[in-house]
């Protein structure tokens, strides 16, 4: 490994999956959201408004995306400060039901703490509800750690970003 002992990993085409940031537009985002609304707990339209959200995410969030023949299939939407560059914040996780299980999620989750971390962050935080145990094993699976509870949420924290060696910093090709 040369420069670092951190992994390289260029993504093309996996199984059909295309791996890229920013690409979304804020249609794609309201339309892939109100595609997974029903996948969240609670529901994610019982907490906010779609088009609004879809609208703040283009606008301020850093986006990871999974592609499939031009349908945003995956997307984790991140705040990253750089004001502060101490902590990030996942504000979305979502996969379209038919893409589930296939490992998009974790390779958008690494490419989130490459990003963080390529960027000087050392830390990431998220919410997600007590309740979702699949999302909770697959944030644990990654290190986040329960940090607390509070009305039903769980809030969870990666940390030592800095330092991890395992931390994946991706490069899109579009």
């Amino acid at each position: 490994m040369t420069q670092s002992s951190y992994a390289w990993e260029i993504l093309i085409n996996i199984s059909n999956i295309q791996f890229q940031a920013q690409k979304a537009t804020e249609n794609d985002i309201f339309c892939h959201l109100r595609e997974c609304d029903s996948n969240f707990i609670p529901p994610l339209s019982s907490r906010v408004l779609l088009k609004d959200y879809a609208r703040k995410i283009f606008k301020k969030a850093v986006t990871f995306e999974a592609w499939s023949d031009g349908v945003l299939v995956g997307l984790i939407a991140a705040y990253f400060d750089i004001s502060d560059n101490i902590s990030g914040y996942i504000t979305n996780v979502s996969i379209l039901n038919s893409y589930m299980k296939m490992g998009i999620a974790g390779k958008l989750i690494k490419h989130c703490m490459g990003y963080a971390k390529q960027h000087g962050f050392d830390e990431i935080r998220l919410e997600v509800n007590a309740s979702n145990n699949l999302a909770i094993q697959l944030y644990r699976k990654f290190g986040f750690m329960t940090l607390g509870i509070k009305d039903d949420f769980m809030l969870m924290s990666v940390s030592g970003l800095k330092d991890r060696m395992n931390v994946v910093v991706s490069v899109y090709v579009g």
